[in-house]
Protein backbone atom coordinates (compact mmCIF):
# COMPACT_ATOMS: atom_id res chain seq x y z
CA UNK A 1 0.00 0.00 0.00
CA UNK A 2 3.03 2.21 0.48
CA UNK A 3 2.24 6.45 1.68
CA UNK A 4 -1.07 7.09 1.55
CA UNK A 5 -2.75 10.76 2.65
CA UNK A 6 -5.92 10.71 4.51
CA UNK A 7 -8.16 13.77 6.46
CA UNK A 8 -8.61 13.28 10.10
CA UNK A 9 -11.31 15.33 12.01
CA UNK A 10 -11.23 16.13 15.65
CA UNK A 11 -13.30 18.38 16.94
CA UNK A 12 -13.71 21.69 14.84
CA UNK A 13 -10.47 20.77 13.09
CA UNK A 14 -9.77 19.00 10.15
CA UNK A 15 -5.94 17.47 9.48
CA UNK A 16 -4.51 15.73 6.99
CA UNK A 17 -2.00 13.30 7.31
CA UNK A 18 0.28 10.52 5.78
CA UNK A 19 0.00 7.22 6.53
CA UNK A 20 3.00 4.68 5.99
CA UNK A 21 1.50 2.03 5.89
CA UNK A 22 4.65 -0.32 6.51
CA UNK A 23 4.42 0.96 9.61
CA UNK A 24 2.04 -0.11 12.56
CA UNK A 25 -0.70 2.41 13.28
CA UNK A 26 1.09 3.17 16.85
CA UNK A 27 3.45 5.73 14.54
CA UNK A 28 0.03 7.41 13.05
CA UNK A 29 -1.13 7.51 16.64
CA UNK A 30 2.09 9.67 17.70
CA UNK A 31 1.42 11.81 14.44
CA UNK A 32 -1.65 12.83 15.31
CA UNK A 33 -0.59 13.42 18.78
CA UNK A 34 1.94 15.85 17.65
CA UNK A 35 -0.88 18.04 15.60
CA UNK A 36 -3.73 17.53 18.18
CA UNK A 37 -2.06 17.30 21.99
CA UNK A 38 -4.42 13.87 22.05
CA UNK A 39 -2.17 11.24 23.64
CA UNK A 40 -2.35 7.92 22.26
CA UNK A 41 -4.10 5.99 24.75
CA UNK A 42 -7.06 8.58 24.69
CA UNK A 43 -7.26 8.69 20.76
CA UNK A 44 -10.05 6.98 19.61
CA UNK A 45 -9.93 6.41 15.53
CA UNK A 46 -13.53 4.93 14.25
CA UNK A 47 -12.25 2.08 11.13
CA UNK A 48 -14.04 -0.50 9.70
CA UNK A 49 -14.82 -2.79 12.14
CA UNK A 50 -14.35 -0.81 14.97
CA UNK A 51 -11.56 1.60 16.46
CA UNK A 52 -7.98 1.31 15.23
CA UNK A 53 -5.30 -0.21 17.87
CA UNK A 54 -2.16 0.37 17.55
CA UNK A 55 -1.05 -2.82 16.19
CA UNK A 56 -4.20 -3.49 13.37
CA UNK A 57 -2.67 -4.55 10.56
CA UNK A 58 -3.49 -2.00 7.48
CA UNK A 59 -4.39 -4.43 4.88
CA UNK A 60 -6.97 -5.64 6.96
CA UNK A 61 -8.23 -1.81 8.17
CA UNK A 62 -9.22 -1.13 4.07
CA UNK A 63 -8.08 3.10 4.81
CA UNK A 64 -7.93 4.29 1.57
CA UNK A 65 -6.24 7.88 0.04
CA UNK A 66 -8.08 10.87 0.93
CA UNK A 67 -10.87 8.87 3.26
CA UNK A 68 -12.06 11.08 5.99
CA UNK A 69 -11.54 9.40 9.34
CA UNK A 70 -13.08 10.26 12.50
CA UNK A 71 -11.01 10.70 15.91
CA UNK A 72 -12.29 11.35 19.64
CA UNK A 73 -10.53 11.73 22.63
CA UNK A 74 -9.41 14.95 24.70
CA UNK A 75 -5.59 16.68 24.51
CA UNK A 76 -4.25 17.78 28.16
CA UNK A 77 -3.43 16.01 30.98
CA UNK A 78 -6.16 14.14 32.99
CA UNK A 79 -7.06 15.39 36.55
CA UNK A 80 -5.56 13.61 39.61
CA UNK A 81 -7.91 12.08 41.57
CA UNK A 82 -8.02 13.56 45.19
CA UNK A 83 -7.72 11.25 47.84
CA UNK A 84 -10.36 9.84 49.85
CA UNK A 85 -8.42 10.71 53.46
CA UNK A 86 -8.91 14.11 52.32
CA UNK A 87 -12.72 14.12 51.42
CA UNK A 88 -12.11 13.97 48.23
CA UNK A 89 -14.16 12.01 45.76
CA UNK A 90 -14.85 10.62 42.31
CA UNK A 91 -17.71 13.88 42.12
CA UNK A 92 -14.87 16.20 43.20
CA UNK A 93 -12.21 15.00 40.55
CA UNK A 94 -15.20 14.91 37.31
CA UNK A 95 -16.45 18.59 38.38
CA UNK A 96 -12.60 19.89 38.89
CA UNK A 97 -12.62 18.73 35.15
CA UNK A 98 -15.41 20.50 34.05
CA UNK A 99 -14.13 23.52 35.68
CA UNK A 100 -10.92 23.24 33.47
CA UNK A 101 -11.71 22.05 30.74
CA UNK A 102 -9.69 19.09 30.51
CA UNK A 103 -12.07 16.37 29.60
CA UNK A 104 -15.16 16.90 26.91
CA UNK A 105 -17.16 15.33 23.96
CA UNK A 106 -15.96 14.85 20.61
CA UNK A 107 -17.53 17.88 19.17
CA UNK A 108 -15.51 19.96 21.45
CA UNK A 109 -18.46 20.95 24.06
CA UNK A 110 -17.22 21.82 27.24
CA UNK A 111 -14.36 20.07 26.35
CA UNK A 112 -9.95 20.79 25.83
CA UNK A 113 -9.15 23.56 23.92
CA UNK A 114 -7.72 22.17 20.17
CA UNK A 115 -3.68 22.15 20.25
CA UNK A 116 -2.89 24.39 16.31
CA UNK A 117 1.08 22.97 15.87
CA UNK A 118 3.47 26.15 14.67
CA UNK A 119 3.37 27.32 11.35
CA UNK A 120 4.77 25.60 8.46
CA UNK A 121 7.26 26.05 6.58
CA UNK A 122 7.98 26.00 2.79
CA UNK A 123 8.91 22.58 1.01
CA UNK A 124 11.54 24.02 -1.28
CA UNK A 125 12.47 21.02 -3.19
CA UNK A 126 13.16 17.48 -1.37
CA UNK A 127 13.81 20.10 1.86
CA UNK A 128 11.17 17.90 4.15
CA UNK A 129 14.23 16.29 6.09
CA UNK A 130 15.19 20.02 6.56
CA UNK A 131 11.43 21.26 7.39
CA UNK A 132 11.25 18.54 10.15
CA UNK A 133 14.53 18.95 11.42
CA UNK A 134 13.47 22.37 12.50
CA UNK A 135 9.90 22.00 13.55
CA UNK A 136 11.56 19.74 15.72
CA UNK A 137 14.13 21.96 16.96
CA UNK A 138 11.51 25.37 17.11
CA UNK A 139 9.37 22.75 19.74
CA UNK A 140 12.44 23.41 22.20
CA UNK A 141 12.10 26.33 24.41
CA UNK A 142 15.32 26.44 25.73
CA UNK A 143 17.21 26.17 22.71
CA UNK A 144 15.05 29.15 21.29
CA UNK A 145 16.05 31.37 24.35
CA UNK A 146 19.66 30.70 23.79
CA UNK A 147 19.59 31.64 19.99
CA UNK A 148 17.73 34.85 20.67
CA UNK A 149 20.58 36.07 22.74
CA UNK A 150 23.12 34.63 19.75
CA UNK A 151 24.82 37.75 18.20
CA UNK A 152 27.57 37.28 15.60
CA UNK A 153 29.37 40.29 13.40
CA UNK A 154 31.04 37.56 10.68
CA UNK A 155 29.05 36.35 7.75
CA UNK A 156 31.95 34.73 6.27
CA UNK A 157 32.15 31.45 8.93
CA UNK A 158 29.17 29.43 7.93
CA UNK A 159 28.62 28.02 11.47
CA UNK A 160 28.19 31.48 12.59
CA UNK A 161 25.62 32.50 9.74
CA UNK A 162 23.91 28.66 9.62
CA UNK A 163 23.06 29.64 13.95
CA UNK A 164 22.16 33.28 12.74
CA UNK A 165 19.47 32.28 10.07
CA UNK A 166 17.92 29.26 12.70
CA UNK A 167 17.72 32.02 14.89
CA UNK A 168 16.01 34.41 12.48
CA UNK A 169 13.74 31.75 11.13
CA UNK A 170 12.50 31.27 14.46
CA UNK A 171 11.69 34.52 15.29
CA UNK A 172 9.82 34.57 11.33
CA UNK A 173 7.95 31.52 12.96
CA UNK A 174 7.26 33.26 16.23
CA UNK A 175 5.25 35.74 14.29
CA UNK A 176 3.37 34.15 11.41
CA UNK A 177 2.22 31.62 13.86
CA UNK A 178 1.38 34.52 16.65
CA UNK A 179 1.43 37.55 15.00
CA UNK A 180 3.60 38.96 17.19
CA UNK A 181 7.65 38.41 17.15
CA UNK A 182 8.65 36.27 20.70
CA UNK A 183 10.79 37.91 23.28
CA UNK A 184 10.65 41.37 20.81
CA UNK A 185 10.28 44.58 22.81
CA UNK A 186 8.34 45.90 20.11
CA UNK A 187 5.90 43.18 19.64
CA UNK A 188 2.83 42.04 22.04
CA UNK A 189 2.36 40.90 24.86
CA UNK A 190 2.93 37.06 26.27
CA UNK A 191 -0.57 35.68 27.32
CA UNK A 192 -0.66 34.78 31.12
CA UNK A 193 -0.13 31.14 30.43
CA UNK A 194 3.47 33.45 29.65
CA UNK A 195 3.07 31.30 26.28
CA UNK A 196 1.78 33.67 22.58
CA UNK A 197 -1.78 32.92 21.94
CA UNK A 198 -1.27 30.94 18.71
CA UNK A 199 -5.00 31.80 18.00
CA UNK A 200 -4.32 35.31 17.12
CA UNK A 201 -4.97 35.88 14.38
CA UNK A 202 -6.16 32.59 12.74
CA UNK A 203 -9.51 31.33 11.48
CA UNK A 204 -11.58 27.72 10.79
CA UNK A 205 -12.39 27.57 6.62
CA UNK A 206 -15.35 26.96 5.72
CA UNK A 207 -14.69 23.50 5.54
CA UNK A 208 -13.87 23.23 9.19
CA UNK A 209 -10.16 22.92 8.38
CA UNK A 210 -7.69 24.92 9.93
CA UNK A 211 -6.14 27.38 8.20
CA UNK A 212 -1.96 27.56 8.71
CA UNK A 213 0.57 30.01 7.98
CA UNK A 214 3.72 28.99 7.03
CA UNK A 215 7.56 30.46 6.52
CA UNK A 216 9.86 30.08 3.50
CA UNK A 217 13.32 28.98 4.56
CA UNK A 218 15.35 30.79 1.97
CA UNK A 219 17.84 32.09 3.96
CA UNK A 220 18.20 29.15 6.35
CA UNK A 221 18.57 26.26 3.73
CA UNK A 222 20.65 28.20 1.55
CA UNK A 223 23.36 28.84 5.39
CA UNK A 224 22.98 25.02 5.48
CA UNK A 225 23.78 24.33 2.42
CA UNK A 226 27.00 26.09 2.35
CA UNK A 227 28.28 24.48 5.99
CA UNK A 228 26.96 21.27 4.64
CA UNK A 229 27.73 21.07 0.80
CA UNK A 230 25.93 16.91 0.65
CA UNK A 231 22.95 18.96 1.24
CA UNK A 232 23.45 20.83 -1.95
CA UNK A 233 23.55 16.93 -4.24
CA UNK A 234 21.78 17.24 -7.36
CA UNK A 235 20.42 14.10 -9.46
CA UNK A 236 19.01 13.91 -12.85
CA UNK A 237 17.67 16.63 -14.28
CA UNK A 238 19.41 19.23 -11.78
CA UNK A 239 16.96 18.57 -9.14
CA UNK A 240 17.93 18.83 -5.67
CA UNK A 241 18.25 15.42 -3.94
CA UNK A 242 16.48 14.03 -0.94
CA UNK A 243 18.69 13.71 2.12
CA UNK A 244 18.32 12.31 5.30
CA UNK A 245 16.72 14.16 8.52
CA UNK A 246 18.84 12.25 11.11
CA UNK A 247 21.71 13.72 9.29
CA UNK A 248 20.55 17.51 9.42
CA UNK A 249 19.24 16.89 12.85
CA UNK A 250 22.84 15.81 14.01
CA UNK A 251 24.77 18.33 11.81
CA UNK A 252 22.72 21.25 12.44
CA UNK A 253 22.97 20.40 16.67
CA UNK A 254 26.51 20.19 15.92
CA UNK A 255 27.03 23.70 14.16
CA UNK A 256 24.80 25.12 17.35
CA UNK A 257 26.88 23.68 19.72
CA UNK A 258 30.18 24.92 18.61
CA UNK A 259 28.58 28.43 18.47
CA UNK A 260 26.19 28.36 21.78
CA UNK A 261 28.54 25.77 24.39
CA UNK A 262 30.41 28.05 26.24
CA UNK A 263 29.24 31.36 25.49
CA UNK A 264 27.19 33.76 27.59
CA UNK A 265 24.35 31.28 27.69
CA UNK A 266 26.24 28.63 28.90
CA UNK A 267 26.59 25.05 27.60
CA UNK A 268 23.07 25.16 26.03
CA UNK A 269 22.90 22.57 23.34
CA UNK A 270 25.10 19.75 25.77
CA UNK A 271 22.70 20.61 29.20
CA UNK A 272 19.76 19.85 26.96
CA UNK A 273 20.74 17.21 24.37
CA UNK A 274 23.89 15.56 25.84
CA UNK A 275 23.79 11.92 27.27
CA UNK A 276 26.93 11.08 29.36
CA UNK A 277 28.28 7.70 28.80
CA UNK A 278 30.35 5.75 30.73
CA UNK A 279 31.95 2.65 28.76
CA UNK A 280 34.15 -0.24 30.57
CA UNK A 281 35.93 -2.07 27.65
CA UNK A 282 37.19 -5.93 28.28
CA UNK A 283 39.90 -7.78 26.32
CA UNK A 284 39.44 -11.84 26.20
CA UNK A 285 42.35 -12.50 25.11
CA UNK A 286 44.81 -10.56 27.21
CA UNK A 287 42.50 -9.81 30.15
CA UNK A 288 42.74 -6.13 29.76
CA UNK A 289 40.29 -3.68 30.62
CA UNK A 290 39.88 0.12 30.43
CA UNK A 291 37.26 2.65 30.68
CA UNK A 292 36.28 5.37 28.51
CA UNK A 293 33.65 8.44 28.94
CA UNK A 294 32.06 10.42 26.10
CA UNK A 295 29.34 12.34 24.74
CA UNK A 296 26.87 11.23 22.62
CA UNK A 297 23.85 13.03 21.65
CA UNK A 298 21.29 10.85 20.11
CA UNK A 299 20.59 7.18 20.99
CA UNK A 300 20.17 4.76 18.39
CA UNK A 301 17.84 1.93 18.91
CA UNK A 302 18.24 -0.82 15.95
CA UNK A 303 15.08 -1.98 14.86
CA UNK A 304 14.81 -5.82 13.87
CA UNK A 305 12.36 -8.64 13.34
CA UNK A 306 13.58 -9.69 17.26
CA UNK A 307 13.31 -5.76 18.88
CA UNK A 308 9.92 -5.26 19.46
CA UNK A 309 10.83 -2.94 22.18
CA UNK A 310 12.97 0.69 22.97
CA UNK A 311 14.40 -1.31 25.59
CA UNK A 312 15.76 -4.11 23.38
CA UNK A 313 16.93 -1.52 20.84
CA UNK A 314 19.22 0.14 23.07
CA UNK A 315 20.43 -3.01 24.44
CA UNK A 316 22.16 -3.71 21.33
CA UNK A 317 23.40 -0.41 21.28
CA UNK A 318 24.92 0.08 24.33
CA UNK A 319 26.57 -3.23 23.95
CA UNK A 320 29.58 -2.60 21.15
CA UNK A 321 32.52 -4.35 20.36
CA UNK A 322 35.46 -2.42 19.01
CA UNK A 323 39.02 -2.94 17.46
CA UNK A 324 41.45 -1.27 19.75
CA UNK A 325 45.04 -1.58 20.49
CA UNK A 326 45.89 -3.91 23.07
CA UNK A 327 49.29 -3.03 25.12
CA UNK A 328 50.00 -6.55 26.64
CA UNK A 329 49.43 -8.19 22.57
CA UNK A 330 51.55 -5.62 21.08
CA UNK A 331 48.58 -4.91 18.28
CA UNK A 332 45.06 -4.64 17.60
CA UNK A 333 42.80 -7.08 19.51
CA UNK A 334 38.95 -6.89 19.96
CA UNK A 335 37.58 -5.65 23.19
CA UNK A 336 34.11 -5.89 24.27
CA UNK A 337 32.17 -2.69 25.10
CA UNK A 338 29.13 -1.99 27.65
CA UNK A 339 28.57 1.51 28.30
CA UNK A 340 26.24 2.76 31.20
CA UNK A 341 24.64 5.82 31.16
CA UNK A 342 25.88 8.52 33.85
CA UNK A 343 24.19 11.91 32.48
CA UNK A 344 20.47 11.96 31.16
CA UNK A 345 19.50 14.90 29.30
CA UNK A 346 16.33 16.83 29.18
CA UNK A 347 15.58 15.74 25.97
CA UNK A 348 16.30 12.21 24.79
CA UNK A 349 17.06 12.43 20.92
CA UNK A 350 16.54 8.60 20.00
CA UNK A 351 17.27 7.36 16.16
CA UNK A 352 15.42 3.98 14.97
CA UNK A 353 17.91 2.28 12.58
CA UNK A 354 16.27 -0.02 10.68
CA UNK A 355 18.09 -2.78 8.75
CA UNK A 356 17.75 -3.66 6.55
CA UNK A 357 15.88 -1.15 4.82
CA UNK A 358 12.21 -1.51 4.46
CA UNK A 359 11.49 -4.74 6.63
CA UNK A 360 8.32 -4.79 7.17
CA UNK A 361 7.70 -5.85 10.79
CA UNK A 362 4.43 -8.20 12.83
CA UNK A 363 4.74 -6.19 15.63
CA UNK A 364 4.29 -2.56 16.37
CA UNK A 365 7.24 -1.43 18.25
CA UNK A 366 6.60 -0.27 21.98
CA UNK A 367 7.28 3.34 22.58
CA UNK A 368 7.18 3.26 26.40
CA UNK A 369 10.42 3.54 27.58
CA UNK A 370 12.37 3.14 31.56
CA UNK A 371 16.33 3.79 31.45
CA UNK A 372 17.12 3.44 34.93
CA UNK A 373 18.30 -0.01 34.42
CA UNK A 374 21.47 1.46 32.15
CA UNK A 375 22.18 4.09 34.47
CA UNK A 376 26.12 4.46 37.02
CA UNK A 377 26.15 3.99 40.10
Amino acid sequence: MGVIKVQVKWQRGMYPVEIDTDQPPALFKMQLFSLTGVPPERQKIMVKGGTLKDDSDWTKVGVKANQKLMMMGSAGPLPKAVSEPNGGSADTVMAEAEKDGTEGDANGKGGSKAFHPPCGLTNLGNTCYMNATMQCLYSIEELKTALKGYETTSQLDPTARLTASARDLFRKMDFEASGRPSGSAAGGSLAPSGKFDLDAERSDGEDGTYEERSVTPTEFLSSLRQKFPQFAQQGAGGLFMQQDAEECYSQVLNAFREKLDGSESGNTVKDLFGIDLETSLTCEESDETAVEASTVYTFKCNISQDVNHLHDGFKIGLCEDREKRSEKLGRLALFKGESRITTLPKYLSVQLVRKPPKQRRTRALSLSLSLCVWLAD
